[in-house]
């Protein structure tokens, strides 16, 4: 299932405007003493295609108006490009930012960017938008902010970026950001197939593996470029669940139901070659199988897996294991554990 893409409307960094008589009746930019930033925020849930119905539930949970107390914002004019991403916070329902001057004279337009992304691990000389006065390279336009999924789940966050323009004699020092999901929001799923009704099937751990990890979110083309670094998530690790072949179960009895993933194409890894020395995706679970009160397998095993995550889409993954899906690595050996 995918649902469409979720606009936040975050509004209102507003300063109030003043006219001067320096400097022969220029203009003159505002101060944070003088004019202190206000914002307020809205938000739109992610919708369900057909049933029309809200999504709710929070592996990292979706950002919403409860749930945004921060972000950073940085800005462009001419050939200027700040050095500094502007961290903007929310206090008692109250929004400030650290730097709230509106940076240049009344008649030029700025270029505003904002995102909600924070990483922790930059350098002190190091940002997250990046900037030069070119505007194109081979990867795509600048500006861009660099993103990476963490494979620790308790720190994989949603990604929402925004971006807007005008001059302080037109808009009155006011910004008006619309946020977008630029993120894929995946939930998984498990059941057994129904040619595995004759075998209970007991899983305890259950992988995402091979899958791109790292990129660069473009603010003017709302693309991804530099998608690299293969990654493993790990989706479930717990007591064993039985899987029944009727109803999927959501996997998300020890982690946050959703992923936030970089919008890419996964090709299903080839039974043929060895998964761990693959580029092609799949599903590494631990089980173990049994026919009546036979054994069957007790170990790794390795399922294939391709999709398309879509930008600012919510994918529903379902993961239907059957006898054609289940391998196992014997020394060399690559084999259906059911043949």
């Amino acid at each position: 299932m995918k649902t469409k893409m979720m606009m936040i409307a975050l509004g209102l960094i507003g300063l109030t405007a003043c006219s001067s008589d320096d400097d022969g009746g220029a203009q003159q930019p505002p101060t944070k003493t003088q004019y202190p930033l206000t914002i307020q925020v809205t938000e739109n849930p992610y919708v369900t295609s057909g049933a029309e119905a809200r999504i709710r539930d929070t592996r990292a949970a979706i950002s919403t108006t409860a749930s945004l107390t921060a972000f950073n914002m940085n800005y462009a004019y001419d050939s200027f490009y700040s050095s500094n991403d502007i961290k903007v916070t929310a206090n008692d329902g109250k929004w400030s930012a650290d730097d709230s001057s509106w940076p240049v004279a009344g008649n030029i337009t700025v270029n505003w960017y904002a995102f909600t992304y924070e990483d922790k691990n930059l350098n002190e000389n190091e940002k997250q938008i990046y900037f030069i006065p070119e505007g194109e390279t081979e990867d795509g336009p600048y500006p861009y902010i660099d993103f990476t999924v963490d494979e620790l789940s308790s720190k994989q966050k949603d990604l929402l970026v925004s971006t807007t323009s005008g001059t302080w004699n037109n808009t009155q020092g006011k910004i008006y950001f619309s946020f977008d999901h630029v993120c894929s929001a995946l939930r998984f799923f498990v059941k057994k197939s129904t040619n595995m009704e004759a075998y209970t099937l007991n899983v305890s751990r259950v992988k995402l593996c091979n899958v791109k990890k790292k990129g660069a979110y473009h603010y003017n083309t709302s693309s991804w470029s530099s998608i690299q670094t293969n990654a493993g998530f790990t989706l479930y690790a717990g007591d064993p669940i039985t899987l029944g072949s009727t109803e999927f179960i959501p996997l998300d009895k020890s982690v946050e139901p959703y992923l936030f993933m970089i919008p890419q194409t996964l090709t299903a890894w080839d039974p043929a070659t060895n998964p761990t020395s693959s580029t092609g995706t799949y599903f590494e679970i631990d089980c173990t199988i049994k026919q009546g009160d036979n054994d069957v397998y007790s170990g790794t095993a390795y399922i294939p897996f391709g999709d398309e995550f879509e930008l600012g889409y919510q994918h529903d993954v379902s993961l239907n294991i059957g006898k054609n899906s289940l391998y196992k690595i014997d020394g060399t050996n690559i084999t259906k554990i059911i043949p």
